[in-house]
């Protein structure tokens, strides 16, 4: 007698499929009913999530992809869903994010076993509770302030569920660096040839001033929600750029010199010192003795200083476009006293330095937080009131209280001290590539308007603690103390 065998099932692919087939009629509906963003943010996130059943890995790259193309895509849709600022699209990143850290932690994949990951489940839980501060101005400014504050940190929990030195390098190598090149081109075109038309409807509708005028010349924003996420992501291609010639392919520095103009185009002189003095940190950091840091350092500085003045002022005699002079000016009044009463045009040194100074003075009149979302958009669109400082450091002072700024401290801390001991532990591409990337957007790591850099930052932060916790012991490191026998 022949017995009948059933065929195996693929649970998790089953169970993907069979949700997606549920939601499929709800998102028919609302369509039907004019409410065309929900459906399409529920196309992107139920596809990624049944990814995720099947691989975890690919499906966070495929997340990571959509938060870099999310602002494009969203002014894209306005002549068929319109704009609006409260976009579900928003949701689908934080959303994912929480959903494999939830089951991360279901799966026991989650451990703090690490200094950086009990201080981060620390700042994570406490955020929780501010979530319903009262002072922030209502419960609905505290569950707005998750998408630009906490969820960032979410990824964090992603990276050091699933992170490995593979998916680190294809999310370096084979995503951000492609897309940052092809980032870089387009703010070109846009600068010098002008936006697309759906871009200029979304100009006019949102009415995003800090992109210039259209009469000079718009600021680039290619393919993301602000023009200070476009020159993030620029500098990080240019980080990436640079870590890739330093380890050894020179043919790497012939993309340097677009990048840097490309981050010069964007009018902001923060992103052009910052990834100046980080080729100058990963140039020192090269060196076998620690003690050459400190010089090579300051070697690096004055060259790269000395070539950046050359170049604005040879610049400056070889094009007549008003804008581009006006952004080679700038860049030239970094160090200069302010002119005029023109915020603008102050040092932005003595700026964000204030800024950031008053952070740790809301310590005092606040000391358990303002609520978290008191220093995002979120307070403003929901009846609150915002102060942010324009830093992560700061806004997490201000929205998370003493409690909070001890924990956010002592993690900048630890993912110092991980990086350089990694560093010194591999002295691989990706090890110098962390450095300059986490240097880079220091003090913006939770950038709440950064979709996709905060995400990244905050991914790589959390695949850095892990790749670091699972090197092998370091030759004639101590060996563990013996367990007793009982």
């Amino acid at each position: 007698m022949t017995s009948l065998s059933l065929p195996s099932v693929n649970w998790r692919l089953a169970g993907a499929v069979a949700a997606c087939a549920v939601a499929l009629p709800a998102m028919v509906l609302l369509a039907i009913e004019g409410q065309v963003r929900i459906p399409l943010a529920a196309a992107v996130a139920f596809p990624l999530l049944a990814l995720a059943a099947i691989n975890i890995r690919l499906a966070i790259v495929a997340a990571l992809v959509f938060l870099i193309l999310l602002g494009d895509l969203r002014r894209a849709l306005i002549p068929i869903a319109g704009w609006s600022g409260m976009d579900p699209l928003l949701l689908v990143g934080p959303a994912f994010a929480v959903i494999i850290c939830g089951a991360a932690m279901g799966n026991g994949e989650l451990k703090l076993d690490t200094p950086l990951a009990k201080w981060a489940a620390v700042l994570t839980g406490w955020m929780a509770l501010q979530i319903f501060n009262p002072l922030q101005g209502g419960l609905p400014v505290g569950v707005a302030g998750v998408i630009f504050l906490m969820a960032p940190l979410f990824w964090f929990w992603v990276g050091r569920a699933y992170g490995t030195t593979e998916l680190m390098r294809r999310v370096m190598f084979g995503v951000v660096l492609p897309l940052g090149l092809a980032a870089t081109a387009f703010g070109f075109y846009q600068r010098f040839v002008g936006y697309l038309p759906y871009q200029m409807n979304w100009f006019w509708i949102a009415g995003y001033g800090g992109l210039g005028s259209p009469e000079l010349g718009l600021a680039p924003i290619s393919f993301f929600a602000s023009g200070t996420e476009h020159g993030a992501f620029v500098v990080t291609t240019g980080i990436i750029l640079w870590a890739v010639f330093l380890r050894g392919n020179r043919a790497a520095i012939l993309l340097i010199p677009p990048i840097l103009v490309g981050v010069i185009l964007t009018g902001s002189r923060g992103p052009v010192v910052k990834v100046l003095a980080m080729m100058a940190v990963m140039w020192a950091v090269l060196g076998e003795n620690r003690a050459a840091w400190v010089p090579r350092f300051a070697l690096a500085t004055v060259l790269l200083g000395a070539g950046l003045v050359w170049s604005l002022g040879a610049a400056t005699t070889v094009t007549t476009d008003a804008q581009v002079l006006n952004n080679l000016n700038r860049q030239s009044r970094f160090f200069a006293p302010p002119e005029d009463a023109d915020e603008s045009d102050h040092n932005p040194l003595m700026v964000h330095g204030s800024l950031l100074a008053y952070g740790y003075q809301e310590l005092l009149h606040r000391p358990l937080g303002s609520g978290l979302g008191a220093t995002s958009a979120a307070a403003t669109k929901f009846g609150g009131s915002s102060w942010s400082t324009e830093t992560d450091l700061g806004d997490v002072m201000i929205a998370t209280g003493i409690p909070g700024a001890i924990a956010y401290h002592a993690m900048i801390f630890f993912i110092a001290l991980t990086s350089i001991r990694y560093w010194r532990r591999t002295r691989s591409t990706l090890a110098l590539t962390i450095i300059g990337l986490l240097g880079a957007h220091f003090l913006l790591w939770l950038g709440g308007g950064l979709y996709a850099v905060s995400a990244i930052v905050w991914f790589t932060i959390g695949v850095l603690d892990r790749l670091h916790r699972d090197l092998p012991p370091a030759v004639g490191a101590m060996p563990p103390p013996p367990v007793p026998v009982s």
